[in-house]
């Protein structure tokens, strides 16, 4: 009986160190992140897509999917003085993912920034946008 006793108490205290020690992975997993390395966190870009989210903000179903959609955004920028710094984007080279989520994206990019939004399902707003800097790259990593 003892022996059972013995066993349950260790399977207990082996319990609880494996929790704290996931506990504390957790909790300092941000501070393991190095943001003094990331380019995005530096960059202007951050603002830049922040601003195609207000553009986005008066969308809803009839701006369409695609080359349409993205046409719509080029011309909601062009006649919007606020999104000066969007004018430089164009249409960019479509993704080349397989994955469902960017059926119908359409891409906007410049030299260095690459945006693509894709029609959502979410019910707080009709679209979404993903983004990366390409650094030297055609496309972003999580397009692979």
């Amino acid at each position: 009986m003892i022996f059972i006793y013995a066993s349950l108490g260790i399977a207990m205290f082996t319990a609880l160190g494996m929790i704290h020690q996931t506990s504390i992975s957790l909790l300092t997993q941000g501070a393991k992140y190095d943001v003094s390395n990331n380019d995005y966190i530096k960059s202007p870009y951050k603002g830049i897509d922040k601003d195609f989210i207000e553009v986005l903000k008066t969308a809803n179903n009839s701006w369409g999917e695609g080359n349409i959609l993205c046409e719509k955004i080029i011309n909601e920028v062009k006649n919007d003085s606020r999104f000066k710094n969007l004018k430089e984007y164009t249409n960019g080279i479509e993704s080349k993912s397989s994955d469902s989520q960017f059926a119908g994206s359409c891409v906007l990019q410049d030299n260095t920034h690459r945006v693509i939004f894709t029609k959502s399902d979410s019910d707080f707003s009709h679209y979404s946008i993903f983004s990366c800097l390409l650094n030297n790259k055609i496309y972003c990593d999580f397009e692979s």
